[in-house]
């Protein structure tokens, strides 16, 4: 489970690194620093979440790993939701569709 959470951040970083690099070379980007630090606290507050249930948890299985994702997509959306207000109009735009 660390493995391939520290594999998946890994890659997005070195993904993410090209793509500015490349993406630079041939438009002006701004990068909104402020929504990323809060993307970022979202995903480190949805860690602690899922390693802490994971911690106590006593099941094993398909049900725990079930819990854990859910655990942490609801951790991840209602953080991001009430700190980001630029993830909360996209999310209301996409849910009254």
């Amino acid at each position: 489970l660390i493995g391939a959470a520290v594999a998946t951040l890994g890659s997005t970083i070195v993904s993410l690194v090209f793509a500015w690099y490349y993406t630079t070379q041939f438009i002006d980007v701004q990068m909104p620093l402020s929504e990323v630090g809060k993307q970022i606290f979202a995903a480190v507050l949805m860690g602690f979440v899922v390693a802490g249930l994971d911690h106590v948890s006593l099941a094993t299985g398909v049900v725990e790993l079930a819990t854990l994702i859910s655990a942490g997509v609801a951790t991840y959306l209602a953080t991001t939701l009430a700190i980001s207000e630029v993830v909360a109009k996209k999310f209301h735009t996409i849910i009254s569709m």
